[in-house]
């Protein structure tokens, strides 16, 4: 074999295999390990979301496991960036918060990325006993009522958000205390019966669409829907990442009664920077590919929509997940 002959044969076999590393990467079918945080309500709405997603992984990628973990939204992303967890589900708040390293966090947050905007408008509502004569929280608070208020479990979301609402009013949760009310965070798997029987009388909470326990709650306890000033609605979103939107009047069934303008924030998929480029890409496939069997598992992710899955996110795109949505065309 002359010379010529023999750099053409190697330059042929270095090609090959160059052409099989790349296609060897995007039929990479290898499986994926990850830990996933979720909520505090292990039957919840992010737990089960999470969990459907591990089965579109593994439908794709045999033998992947997602690890599902008990977090709660303010404390997930401090999950990532200690690599106690590799992805999880947040609000735009904390992802806000975290890059700003604004309360309830105490410094920046650098190990932190995107996947995927769930775009599910969480709505955060006050929610009250018809018992007490009042149609706004601006007059609750104004008439300093001895209210009991659950205001959620440190780290969780309406503990959060409620905590900024009350600073626009010059409050904390211990001046409610101090007129004689009572503030407590009660289980999620309580609240109804507390409601029910007079133990709560009012509540912060955050939901997207209509949450089946606050439906349960129309149900068996004679509940309201408190307003909240326009002024101090758009304080906090100003604040905080969030936006000022609308709970519908026709919400569980007309209960609502009217159209009530609130805070509303959606939730995200973030994952850690750590995790590899492969496993980022194929996590990403799979949610664009199954975004409507997810949907079918977890109906309050039904707003998912490959063509803004990219979009409105504060944290950057995860690299693997970037060469994904690049590849098909949905980010340029």
């Amino acid at each position: 074999m002359n010379a010529k002959r023999l750099f053409s044969t190697a330059a042929a076999l270095v090609l090959t295999l160059s052409l099989g590393v790349t296609a060897g990467y995007a039929e990479d079918k290898s499986p994926v390990s990850l830990r996933a945080v979720g909520g505090a309500n292990m039957g919840g709405t992010w737990n089960v979301g999470l969990a459907g997603i591990g089965k579109l992984v593994n439908d794709r990628y045999p033998g992947s496991t997602f690890n599902i973990l008990q977090g709660s939204s303010s404390s997930n992303p401090m999950r990532l960036e200690a690599n106690s967890g590799d992805i999880t589900v947040t609000q735009s708040l904390n992802t806000y918060s975290a890059v700003t390293g604004t309360a309830p966090y105490k410094k920046k947050m650098n190990n932190l990325t995107s996947i995927a905007n769930l775009r599910d408008l969480t709505r955060f509502h006050v929610i009250c006993s018809k018992k007490i004569p009042v149609d706004s929280l601006d007059e609750l608070l104004a008439k300093k009522i001895p209210f009991k208020l659950d205001r959620g479990k440190p780290g969780q979301m309406h503990h959060e958000i409620g905590k900024r609402i009350l600073a626009e009013y010059g409050l904390t949760y211990d001046d409610i205390e101090k007129w004689g009310g009572n503030v407590s965070g009660v289980s999620n798997n309580d609240l109804v019966s507390l409601m029910q029987d007079g133990t709560i009388d009012v509540a912060f909470k955050v939901g997207a669409g209509e949450p089946s326990q606050l439906q349960e709650m129309v149900l068996s306890a004679d509940v309201k829907w408190l307003s909240i000033s326009e002024k101090v609605l758009k304080a906090v979103a100003e604040k905080s990442g969030l936006s000022v939107g609308v709970l519908p009047g026709s919400f569980f069934g007309g209960a609502v009664g009217r159209d009530i303008p609130c805070l509303v924030d959606n939730s995200v998929i973030i994952m850690r920077k750590g995790v590899s480029e492969e496993d980022a890409y194929k996590v990403t496939k799979s949610l664009v590919e199954g975004y409507k069997e997810l949907a079918i598992i977890q109906p309050a992710w039904n707003t998912m929509d490959p063509k803004t899955m990219a979009t409105d996110m504060i944290l950057p795109l995860h690299p693997g997940a970037e060469k994904y949505y690049r590849e098909v065309g949905l980010i340029k």
